[in-house]
């Protein structure tokens, strides 16, 4: 069953997809207990929600014909969310719970970042869209592989921001806050962007390297034009002494990437991303790394989360992670319909209203 086919599977009512689960699973031999039906039930309701609503803003939006495409969430969903969870599934029900929680961490990490680009891109529909290299999966996880921007450097460069951009009596923090919140494509594309020499990219051939390029655009609607001052002859960040004259591509730790959503969403929703940064930080801690902390054999992985005792063993570690996406997952598709001005008839706000307890939980 390919990631459409399960994602389609998991719309079918609760009954019949408990029924045919170990099948779609392929492990026709292991019941599912009464004690985890509700959970399991809990989790296909979520990634159902998040196919439905999506889908419904693409179909919308690409009514006008000027739209090619509408989101890189819903790529990252098809390709790799929806058969991670399947996958997360087939190991929770097999008693391989360690093993899914190392998959559970990449859920987080593929659907934040899919979310935060989209953001920054205004959901890839600009005519002039600085961002695109991310649109392209085989660039984007190479990316991700490799050239990263460590926080350190991150800070380096929002230092120099800040004394080019600082209001009187604002303090280097209050400046970061206002670049996440107020920054654009541009100034996002100048964070996540290293600058290089023609010498130091001959030097270091390995990395992916693109020319500074000044194209004539037809008109002010094309031209994304930062809202910060930069230098005007920027140096090469690699040697610190040549003029820069290409971008080396990079991509933003998730430290940085929690940072910019607390201050691109609404405040609602900021707990959600604390509850999912700490919760990131011990999955990375505890289930990723060789020198594990957790036994396999363990019944419980209690942990303090925001002053809540959270298990992140089995499938109630899930379901913790899958709720407080869907918060976030909430606001982006507010945000995506407003983009398109379309009007909410799913009413998924009520959902959420809730806390999802109208799933199957």
């Amino acid at each position: 069953m390919s990631e459409f086919e399960f994602i389609r599977f998991c719309k079918t009512g609760s009954d019949e997809r408990l029924e045919n689960l170990p099948e779609v699973l392929g492990i026709r031999n292991v019941s599912i207990k009464e004690i985890e039906k509700h959970k399991v039930n809990y989790i296909l309701d979520f990634l159902g929600w998040w196919d439905e609503e999506y889908h419904f803003t693409q179909e919308e939006a690409l009514k006008d014909e000027k739209y090619e495409k509408v989101g890189f969430f819903g790529y990252v969903l098809h390709e790799y969310i929806s058969e991670d969870i399947k996958s997360i599934l087939t190991l929770l029900l097999t008693g391989h719970r360690h093993q899914a929680n190392a998959l559970l961490r990449r859920v987080i990490e593929y659907t934040l970042y899919s979310v935060c680009l989209d953001l920054l891109s205004r959901f890839g529909t600009a005519k002039y869209n600085l961002l695109e290299i991310y649109w392209f999966p085989r660039e984007w996880k190479k990316l991700l592989r490799g050239q990263r921007l460590s926080e350190r450097e991150i800070d380096r460069k929002l230092d120099r921001l800040y004394q080019l951009n600082k209001k009187e009596n604002e303090t280097r923090q209050e400046f970061r806050k206002r670049f996440f919140r107020e920054g654009d494509e541009a100034d996002f594309l100048v964070l996540m962007y290293k600058l290089i020499c023609k010498s130091c990219a001959e030097r270091m051939s390995h990395l992916i390297v693109e020319p500074i390029e000044i194209e004539d655009v037809s008109s002010d609607e094309d031209l994304v034009e930062p809202n910060f001052k930069y230098p005007k002859a920027p140096k090469c960040e690699y040697c610190q002494k040549n003029v820069a004259d290409a971008l080396v591509f990079n991509v933003l730790e998730m430290s940085t990437l929690f940072k910019i959503l607390k201050n691109l969403l609404e405040d609602r929703v900021v707990n959600a991303i604390s509850n999912l940064e700490k919760t990131y930080s011990k999955l990375s801690n505890y289930f990723i790394h060789f020198a594990t902390e957790i036994e396999p054999e363990a019944e419980h992985a209690e942990f303090e989360i925001n002053n809540e005792n959270v298990n992140l063993w089995g499938f109630d570690g899930v379901t913790y992670v899958l709720r407080n996406l869907s918060f976030i997952l909430c606001d982006y598709f507010i945000l995506l319909k407003n983009k398109f001005e379309i009007d909410d008839t799913v009413q998924h706000c009520s959902a959420r209203r809730g806390g999802f307890s109208s799933f199957e939980i």
